[in-house]
This record gives structure tokens, C-alpha cells and sequence, in this order.
């Protein structure tokens, strides 16, 4: 029979790996998410539905993701999403991240001080942190080798921040995944248990978020001691010890692709806090 109602074959076993390696091996090779993610589907309900591609194919289009997309939660997320991506797109295209970047960039007058500088630049730019890196890494790679800054502990720092600060926000890319995760987490609670939203919960692991913290820390005590540690401290030795002429560079920088701003555009910080100041303004509003 082509077991319809599925088998549930290895479900709970070994193989139950299959669906997340399969969905982590494919993004690798072909560098896209989404395709990747509907692979990762089917590869699971070929364990539902006793190893059968054609019926795991079907199940996976008019049941797993259509279910996925009618639930009230999961479509409150997707609707989030949409929202804060446009918006992100929006200080992007607009010039307000760059402009924001720019505004800053002006305190950097050593070492020390554009490191700092940078740091706080990518914590202030919480909504993504691949957006944070490709800005503030473009807007202050030719101080670099003006500054006598290390290359590579800059970037090292630079990562720290961002990641750390837009998986920690509230606002961020980050924050979709993370409320669809508490609440698939939460999905079988009665609602007569009275528990807050999803999002409500997601905040409320923001003090425990330990890692992140302790990471930023580190950061923050590297930038104002100077002192460096493990393999960031050979090469910051390097980098001093090599001549400036010998610095080697790295080409023309990235730049944000579809999102970068137009020639003309002005470049104002106002472009990004406005709206993401409504976003945050918006959401409190939205839990009182």
C-alpha cells in the first residue's frame, strides 16, 4: 500500500537526524534557504510515511506546510517577518543604515577609539547582523591601515557584536525564528493555563541569554584594556610587526547587493531611526 496515513519509520531512532542533515547539507551546496528547508521537509516525511518519495512529496505540500502556514501563531510570525524584512530593506535601500554609519565614523581617531567606535556602531545597528557587518566593516575599512588596527581582530569584534546583539533584539532578523520556536514549543499548552504570547515569552529569556552576554563583555573588556588573547594576539603581533606596504588588500569591498543605496540618495541617520523607532514604539505599545 503507499501507507497514506504513514509508518513512521525511525521516527525517535537514528534517522531522525536525517531531516535537519539533509536540510543543512543541501543549504551548504547550493546556498539557498528556502529550497533547502522544503528538502528537509520531504526528507522527514519520508520517515512518516514508510520511505515512499512520491506520497512524502504530496504530504509535505498539503499537509505539513499549508498546516504550518493556517496556524494562527506561525502566520502571526510569517506576517512579522514580512513586516520588519521590508522594513529592514527599506534603512538599506534608503541610505539610513550607511547614514547612520557615516555619523559615527567621525570619533574614530585611534586604535582604541575605532575599534569602540565600531563596536557601538554594530550595536546600534540590532535589526541584522549580516547588514551590521557588511556596513559598519565597509564604512571603516580604510581606516584600518591609517589607525594601525588589526585586520583580523577587527573582524573578530566586529562578528561578536553583531551576531550577539541581533540574536539578543527584540527587533531583529533573529527574532521570527526564535518566537516560531517557543511557539511550537508551546502549541499543546491549554489556553486556559493563561500563559503570555510568544513573543511575550521570547523576551522573557532575553536576561538569560548568557552567552551572548558574556561574549559582549569580553568584547567590551578587550577594546578598553588593549589586551588581547589567544590566536587574535599573534595576529595583532603580526599585523604590527609587518610594514604598512606589506599590508595586503583585500580588493574591492561587498557591497549589499539589490539593497544598496542608490547613487544620489541621501545618506541620513534619521532614514533608520525613524522607522525602526516606530517598529520598537509599535511593539511596546502593542504588549501594554
Amino acid at each position: 500500500s503507499l501507507a497514506l496515513r504513514g509508518g513512521a519509520v525511525g521516527v525517535g531512532g537514528p534517522l531522525s537526524l536525517l531531516p535537519p542533515a539533509t536540510t543543512l547539507s543541501f543549504a551548504l551546496a547550493t546556498k539557498q534557504v528556502t529550497p533547502a528547508l522544503l528538502v528537509g521537509i520531504w526528507s522527514g516525511c519520508l520517515l512518516l510515511y514508510d520511505g515512499n518519495p512520491v506520497v512524502a512529496l504530496l504530504r509535505t505540500l498539503d499537509t505539513h506546510v499549508v498546516d504550518a502556514v493556517v496556524d494562527r501563531e506561525h502566520a502571526t510570525v510569517i506576517l512579522f517577518n514580512l513586516v520588519l524584512g521590508a522594513t529592514i530593506g527599506l534603512v538599506q535601500k534608503g541610505g539610513g543604515a550607511v547614514g547612520l554609519a557615516t555619523s559615527l565614523k567621525r570619533f574614530a581617531k585611534d586604535a582604541r577609539s575605532c575599534l569602540a567606535t565600531a563596536c557601538t556602531l554594530a550595536g546600534l545597528v540590532f535589526f541584522d547582523d549580516y547588514a551590521s557587518i557588511l556596513i559598519v566593516g565597509n564604512s571603516f575599512r580604510p581606516l584600518l591601515p591609517a589607525l594601525g588596527v588589526c585586520r583580523e581582530k577587527f573582524a573578530g569584534l566586529l562578528h561578536f557584536v553583531a551576531v550577539c546583539v541581533s540574536a539578543s533584539s527584540p527587533v531583529s532578523s533573529w527574532i521570527g525564528q526564535q518566537v516560531g520556536m517557543v511557539s511550537t514549543a508551546t502549541a499543546g499548552v491549554p489556553k486556559s493555563a493563561g500563559l503570555p504570547s510568544p513573543f511575550v515569552l521570547t523576551l522573557g529569556t532575553l536576561p538569560y541569554r548568557f552567552f551572548p552576554m558574556a561574549l559582549l563583555a569580553f568584547v567590551a573588556a578587550t577594546v578598553a584594556s588593549g589586551r588581547d588573547f589567544g590566536p587574535m594576539r599573534d595576529a595583532v603581533v603580526a599585523s604590527e610587526a609587518a610594514p604598512a606596504a606589506a599590508v595586503k588588500d583585500d580588493g574591492p569591498a561587498p557591497d549589499l547587493g539589490p539593497m544598496e543605496p542608490s547613487p544620489g540618495t541621501p545618506l541620513r541617520a534619521a532614514n533608520a531611526l525613524v522607522p525602526f523607532g516606530t517598529i520598537v514604539a509599535a511593539t511596546l505599545g502593542g504588549m501594554v
